[in-house]
């Protein structure tokens, strides 16, 4: 070997320290992507909900669809909703009598005492705490003064549950939402 052939110390340790660093490089990359990925979905996901967004909340239409979910006089349901804001997961509730006997989020059991907010009537009472609300919003949702608070909502043709929500703090940026994906009455 000729003096010109020979390693140097820097290209040994570039040598030795390339395998690791092109490994570090991959799940850099890897990392990058997922959560590249995740970043995505979410935007997509909002820039739909957004694109066709429901109609604004109406006292009206918020009455007609309580007396349509009270006329169908279901008891014994099971309902799916994707909730996005701070309580956010894909919500499975299962009704029975009238009175909620399992609630999972993610799969996971929720506490108990929060079951009655994830049936019809619950979600009902939300949307009518929130609309109550629009007359003090610094005090209801902690907006600054002057801030403006837009309810919507989409109700079932015909069982009057609340099929698509949506609250926003406009001038926070604190929203909240829920969409049904599968509402089934069980005979």
């Amino acid at each position: 070997m000729t003096p010109d052939e020979s390693p140097t110390p820097e290209s040994e340790s570039q040598r030795g320290a390339l395998p690791h660093t092109s490994r570090l490089r991959r799940i850099a990359i890897g990392i990058v992507m997922l959560f590249g990925g995740a970043l995505v979905g979410l935007v997509l996901s909002i820039y739909l909900f957004r694109k066709n967004p429901p109609p604004l909340f109406t006292p009206q239409e918020f009455a007609a669809a309580q007396a349509r979910w009270e006329a169908a006089a279901i008891r014994d349901y099971d309902l799916e909703l994707e909730v996005e804001g701070g309580q956010h997961g894909k919500y499975r509730v299962t009704v029975r009598g009238g009175a909620p006997t399992a609630v999972l989020r993610n799969d996971q059991p929720v506490p108990e005492r929060t079951w009655h907010y994830w049936t019809v009537p619950g979600l009902f009472k939300i949307m009518a705490e929130d609309q109550a609300g629009l007359d003090d919003p610094q005090r209801v949702f902690q907006a600054p003064p002057g801030a403006k608070v837009v309810l919507q909502a989409e109700f079932d043709s015909q069982l009057g549950y609340p099929a698509r929500y949506r609250r926003a703090v406009l001038e926070t940026g604190n929203e909240t939402s829920w969409q049904v994906t599968r509402f089934a009455e069980i005979p």
